[in-house]
C-alpha cells in the first residue's frame, strides 16, 4: 500500500469521526449546540464551547484510531498473503 493511501484512509477516518461528532453533538435542553459556539467570544458560551470542542476532538480521534486499526489490519493481511506465496 502506498503512503498516500495510508494518509487518505487516515483523513477519511478523521472526517467520518468529525461527521459522527457533528451528528451526536451535545444538547442544551434538547436542542443541539450550534457549531457557531466554537467561535463565540461570549463568556456565557465558554462551558458549552469547551464541551463541544472536547466532544468533536474525541470523535475525530476515535475516527483516526479506527482508521489506524483498519490500516494495520489491511497491512497485516497483505503482508501475510505475500509471505504465503
Amino acid at each position: 500500500m502506498k503512503p498516500l493511501h495510508f494518509f487518505a484512509v487516515l483523513l477519511s477516518g478523521m472526517a467520518l469521526g468529525g461527521l459522527v461528532g457533528y451528528l451526536t453533538r451535545p444538547t442544551l435542553m434538547g436542542i443541539p449546540l450550534p457549531l457557531s459556539v466554537l467561535l463565540s467570544t461570549a463568556r456565557g458560551d465558554a462551558p458549552f464551547r469547551a464541551e463541544l470542542a472536547s466532544h468533536l476532538a474525541m470523535t475525530i480521534g476515535i475516527g483516526a484510531i479506527g482508521a489506524g486499526l483498519l490500516l494495520f489490519a489491511l497491512t497485516y493481511l497483505s503482508n501475510n498473503r505475500a509471505t504465503r506465496s
